[in-house]
């Protein structure tokens, strides 16, 4: 269990880490969320 070597040989791991980053990867999750809704009701109608 070389967890050191494992951050060094991924460093994008870090970003999983990254509090900005995992709020940055919800507020665009929400976006397409609500871009998909939007999508469905212009359609709607």
């Amino acid at each position: 269990m070389n967890s050191l070597t494992d951050h060094r040989r991924h460093p994008n791991s870090y970003f999983h880490l990254h509090p900005l980053h995992a709020i940055y990867s919800l507020l665009m999750g929400a976006l397409l969320a609500a871009l998909a809704v939007l999508a469905l009701v212009v359609s709607a109608k």
